[in-house]
């Protein structure tokens, strides 16, 4: 359920590209040469409470409000384009990567509607909007602008035989959240997406 703008988040450090080139350096790399192991596919990514990202702002919170109360803070992807996960280097380093990109935000069947009787009208598809979501924007030194999306709560991850869930932590030693890096727009067909900052763990 969204709060109203007065409703005071804790406080989360917002990523800075001084921090982070190093960091996503390493994580293109070994995307490029390929050092990782698989994990499965990304369903769904919760987010956490920022009280500077969009919703809480006027005219979005009037906007998203009816939609966060009934499925909160998250955004999903369809089977037609699960993004692929995987673990950099090798289980169990804690760090998690998209080596595929993603290759968009597919529009869902609105929650807002339920159908009671299978005579009900299909629930209209609606548009899944990460500047309702974002709590600001990087630009990084290549130029590429990123939606800084935090804190990251929750992954479900689809594997062969079940769903698992990453849990998004704070880092023990400089007190991050776990925040994802979304590209604004496409880069050879997809959009580039980063974890960086706190810390992630399976439930």
């Amino acid at each position: 359920m969204v709060a109203s703008p007065a409703f005071a988040a804790p406080a989360i450090r917002r990523p800075r590209m001084a921090n982070l080139a190093e960091i996503l350096s390493a994580q293109m790399l070994a995307i490029r040469n390929r050092v990782h192991v698989p994990v499965g596919y990304v369903l769904r990514v919760q987010l956490g409470a920022s009280d500077d990202s969009a919703y809480f702002q006027d005219p979005v919170n009037a906007q998203i409000a009816p939609l966060t109360r009934v499925q909160g803070l998250s955004f999903e992807w369809d089977q037609e384009c699960y993004p692929h996960l995987v673990e950099m280097g090798t289980r169990g380093s804690g760090v998690f990567l998209f080596p595929d990109g993603v290759k968009a935000l597919p529009k869902i069947s609105d929650p807002r509607t339920r159908r009671l009787s299978p005579t009900d009208p299909v629930a209209p598809k609606i548009r899944q909007d990460l500047d309702y979501y974002a709590s600001g924007r990087i630009l990084a030194r290549d130029g590429m602008e990123y939606y800084v999306l935090q804190p990251v709560e929750q992954i479900a991850v689809r594997i062969p035989t079940s769903i698992l869930i990453l849990r998004g932590e704070s880092h023990p030693f400089n007190g991050t959240k776990v925040a994802l890096m979304f590209s604004k727009k496409k880069r050879h067909g997809v959009h580039w997406a980063f974890l960086v900052q706190g810390m992630l763990r399976f439930m």
